[in-house]
């Protein structure tokens, strides 16, 4: 199995292969959630964070049933597991937070290679598809 291309073209590092688990160097294979809940997905969504330098990470990936997801609702289960994989926190106020910061521009999404741009969007999701939020940095003064 190849790297995984991201929307510009560049190979991403694949997650870390298990290992000894948290607390060492290596932090353990990158969780799936949903699997244990639908049995068999339909689709893989690998969500990854990318910085404008290019910086790619993948965080995890969501085992989806459907075939077709709202852009909102993508958001709303990588919020999830975000706060899931944190321990802490409100997932409601944090995904609120997240459509704040969508809207005012503060990251882009693609799937695949292409850039949504709407949370009310419908997307149609392929076997092992991409999530890519790149997080926009402001400019002094701007």
């Amino acid at each position: 199995m190849g790297p995984i291309i991201p929307y510009r073209g560049r190979p991403l590092p694949r997650p870390p292969a298990p290992g000894p688990g948290p607390g060492t160097a290596d932090p353990g294979p990158v969780p799936t959630v949903g699997a244990a809940l639908y049995g068999s997905p339909v689709t893989t969504l690998t969500l990854i964070d990318e910085a404008t330098s290019g910086a790619a990470t993948p965080i995890g990936t969501l085992a989806v049933p459907e075939l077709r997801l709202t852009v909102r609702e993508i958001l709303r289960r990588r919020v999830r597991l975000e706060v899931e994989l944190r321990g802490a926190g409100d997932a409601e106020a944090a995904f609120r937070a997240a459509v704040r910061a969508f809207d005012r521009n503060g990251f882009l999404m693609f799937v695949g290679t292409r850039q949504v741009e709407d949370l009310d969007e419908v997307v149609e999701l392929t076997e092992d598809a991409e999530v890519t939020f790149l997080k926009l940095i402001a400019l002094a003064g701007g």
